[in-house]
């Protein structure tokens, strides 16, 4: 049972972080311009989407990196990710992620 969640997560995961990508680059590839215009515009025109497009993507990958290496044969990636990976890393990681999103945010409402 949790067996096939597991898998159909993955896949959920998969098929979310895919779209995201293809619509993003296909958004971009269509318009013109310098690339923060093209980048922008792909995002409609407001920053926080186009960085909560780049968090959900970076957080789809780290979410199925470890399915991914077991399918690749390295099934002790996971540990190896542990070891550099340590809770105070991880709150960083957040914080800077936050203050991306808050500058992101009000350079967006300052239109």
């Amino acid at each position: 049972m949790f067996y096939a969640l597991s898998i159909g997560l993955l896949l959920l995961t998969a098929l979310m972080i895919g779209w995201i990508v293809f619509t993003f680059v296909h958004a971009w590839i269509s318009e013109a311009g310098s690339f923060w215009q093209r980048t922008l515009k792909a995002g409609k025109d407001s920053a926080t989407i186009v960085w909560a497009k780049v968090v959900l993507v970076a957080g789809g990958l780290v979410a199925v990196l470890d399915k991914i290496a077991t399918l690749a044969g390295d099934p002790s990636l996971a540990a190896q990710i542990q070891q550099y990976l340590t809770p105070q890393v991880v709150s960083y990681v957040m914080m800077g992620v936050m203050a991306v999103n808050v500058w992101a945010r009000l350079r967006t409402l300052n239109k």
